[in-house]
């Protein structure tokens, strides 16, 4: 990891959180469907049966007491108003039946002690009416020790062994409904242990990938980046004398090896150029005494040349008079010849 870019290391870094957090987010998401799927159904299946066959209960407990409060009654108008209300309460029966019936079959996952239940309701039931009418026709007659016989010999126990249909069914239900809320509560439950042990986690994962990378980047630095800063403000200010005898790693190390580096480059680059100032002077006195004597030797051709020149004149000069002396010296050579000869013939 120290050879990694600082970036690369805050990529891998926040993706491991993220990826915390997006598994985090992910169990809650499904625990929180499966807690809503629970609920959906609770409220959709387990309640409403829950409260069909309880009404159920009660309005055959109704007609049961309705039944019971009728035997006696010799006002035949009490008695059919006793008749009335029994059939209103079958009414309610016979509707929440269906309610009941309609959340079974639309289960997936019915039960089948559910079905059997009801099923035994349905052929429970029938029974009731033909009771239920002969016990009426009695009271009507004003038989009512005959009804009331019947009333406790064959209604009251097929009352109670349907009752014990319905509590069964009442059971079955509730525990149904304490199941549910039950996995409701454990998937709540492992939801927040889940949450507080991936926060834990997460937690010690970044407080390990920061405590990583600030050694890596401490390593790669070698120093805080606010030293580093103030370092590179001395340099540029020219000030190169950066080396604090601390250990040199990381980028504080090249720093250091660089500064020495370019000082010996600049010492290098100024001693060489004091030489250049010290040979350009040479140079230039070389160049001024050349020009001097090049100046002497031009005054020396000039007065050379004027010599020339005179000597020149003065050959000139000679020359003339040179010829001039031969002619005379010719001459006289011809006057001499002449005298001698005339001396000659005069001797002879």
């Amino acid at each position: 990891m120290g050879n990694l870019k600082l970036r690369t290391k805050l990529i891998c870094a926040f993706s491991g959180i993220l990826l915390i957090l997006i598994i985090s987010s992910g169990i809650t998401i499904n625990n929180l469907l499966k807690i809503e799927k629970d609920v959906s159904y609770i409220n959709g299946a387990w309640n409403p049966s829950l409260v069909a066959i309880m009404t159920m209960n009660t309005e055959l407990a109704r007609i049961r007491f309705a039944v019971s409060g009728s035997i006696g009654e010799n006002d035949n108008n009490i008695v059919k108003i006793y008749e009335e209300y029994i059939k209103e309460r079958l009414q309610v029966i016979e509707s929440n039946r269906a309610i009941y019936k309609k959340i079974l079959e639309a289960d997936e996952e019915i039960d089948p002690e559910d079905m059997r239940l009801l099923d035994e309701i349905e052929k429970l039931s029938p029974l009731f009416i033909q009771l239920r009418a002969h016990i009426f026709s009695l009271i009507k007659e004003g038989r009512h020790e005959e009804a009331r016989q019947i009333f406790n010999t064959e209604y009251r126990p097929l009352y109670e062994k349907l009752r014990k249909v319905y509590e069964t069914i009442v059971n079955l239900n509730v525990q149904g409904t304490k199941s549910d809320l039950e996995a409701i509560d454990e998937t709540g439950h492992f939801s927040r242990i889940l949450a507080i042990s991936l926060t834990v986690v997460g937690f010690f994962i970044s407080a390990i990938m920061a405590s990583l990378i600030i050694r890596s980047v401490n390593t790669q630095l070698g120093k805080d980046p606010g030293e580093l800063a103030i370092i590179a403000q001395r340099v540029v200010d020219g000030d190169y004398a950066i080396d604090d005898d601390s250990i040199k790693k990381g980028i504080y190390g090249s720093i250091v090896e660089m500064v020495i580096a370019l000082k010996q480059h600049i010492e290098h680059a100024e001693q060489e150029s004091e030489n250049a100032k010290e040979q350009s002077a040479k140079a230039q006195a070389s160049m001024m005494q050349a020009e001097a004597a090049s100046k002497e030797a031009q005054k020396k051709t000039e007065t050379m040349l004027q010599v020339a020149d005179r000597l020149e004149q003065a050959g000139s000069v000679i020359s003339s008079a040179s010829a001039e002396l031969a002619a005379q010296i010719e001459q006289s050579d011809r006057g001499a010849g002449e005298s001698a000869q005339r001396l000659s013939e005069a001797a002879t």
